[in-house]
C-alpha cells in the first residue's frame, strides 16, 4: 500500500520534470535557430566609410582589390598597404600608381600576419586605417587588429566590406557564402585560443594541415565554385 502511494506521488514529479526538460529543449532549439539565422550578421559588422590615412587590403578575392582601388580613386585614403606581391600586382593592373601603394616587406600567409605587417608600417606613428575584406571575414579581421594594436589609442580602424555578389544576402543562400561562413567559424575560435589566450604569433604546421583538410571536406559537401583569388590568407 505504501509503495503504491509513493509511486502515485512520483507521477506528478516525473511529469513536471518532463515538462521542464521539454521546455529546455525548446529554448535551446529556438536559440539555435536564431543563431543560425543571425550568424552572418554577427560576422559582418560594417562601419560607415570616411576618410583615413591608409587602406589595408586583406588579400583574397578580386572584389577586395576593386574596393581598395575605388577608395583610393575617391581619395578616401592616401595609400594602400598590400601584404603580398600578388596583391600588389593586382592593384597595378587596376591602374593604381606605385606611389599610392606600400609594398609588402614579406609575403603574408594569414590574416594575423597581414595585421603584423600593418603594425610594422605604423610603428612609431599614429594613423587611421580603412580595412577592406569580404563581409564574413570582418569579425576576425576586427578581432585580430584590436588584439595586435591593444593599447594603441593613436590608431583607429574602419572596417569595410567588398562588393562580392555571392556573399550578399542570407549567408546560407549560396554555396560560396556557406563555405565562407563555415570555414570562418573554427578560424575565429582558433584565433581566440592560439593568438589570444596563448598569445602565439606563428601558426603551427598541425593547424595549417587541419585547416586544409577541413576546407577540402567543406568543398566536397558544398561543391562551391572556385573563386578567383590571390592566395587567400587563413
Amino acid at each position: 500500500m505504501e509503495e503504491t502511494l509513493a509511486n502515485t506521488t512520483n507521477v506528478p514529479r516525473r511529469r513536471f520534470a518532463g515538462r521542464i526538460a521539454l521546455g529546455c529543449l525548446l529554448v535551446i532549439g529556438l536559440a539555435g535557430g536564431a543563431l543560425f539565422y543571425q550568424i552572418g550578421s554577427l560576422l559582418s559588422v560594417i562601419d560607415p566609410v570616411h576618410k583615413a590615412d591608409l587602406v589595408l587590403c586583406l588579400t583574397g578575392g578580386s572584389e577586395r582589390f576593386d574596393k581598395t582601388a575605388e577608395l583610393l580613386r575617391q581619395s578616401m585614403a592616401g595609400q594602400a598597404v598590400m601584404t603580398t606581391e600578388g596583391a600588389y600586382r593586382q592593384m597595378m593592373r587596376r591602374q593604381i600608381t606605385p606611389d599610392k601603394l606600400i609594398k609588402p616587406r614579406r609575403p603574408a600567409n594569414s590574416t594575423y600576419e597581414e595585421a603584423q605587417q600593418l603594425k610594422e608600417v605604423l610603428a612609431g606613428r599614429s594613423g587611421s586605417v580603412l580595412v577592406v575584406s569580404d563581409r564574413y571575414h570582418l569579425y576576425r579581421a576586427r578581432w585580430t587588429l584590436r588584439h595586435l594594436f591593444k593599447g594603441r589609442g593613436d590608431v583607429s580602424f574602419t572596417f569595410i566590406a567588398s562588393d562580392a555578389p555571392s556573399l550578399q544576402g542570407f549567408w546560407w543562400s549560396t554555396a560560396e557564402s556557406r563555405l565562407f561562413v563555415l570555414s570562418e567559424l573554427p578560424k575565429i575560435v582558433y584565433y581566440w585560443v592560439w593568438h589570444g589566450w596563448f598569445d602565439r604569433a606563428e601558426d603551427p604546421d598541425w593547424a595549417l594541415r587541419l585547416e586544409r583538410q577541413y576546407l577540402a571536406l567543406l568543398r566536397f559537401f558544398f561543391a562551391a565554385p572556385a573563386k578567383k583569388a590571390v592566395s587567400h590568407p587563413g
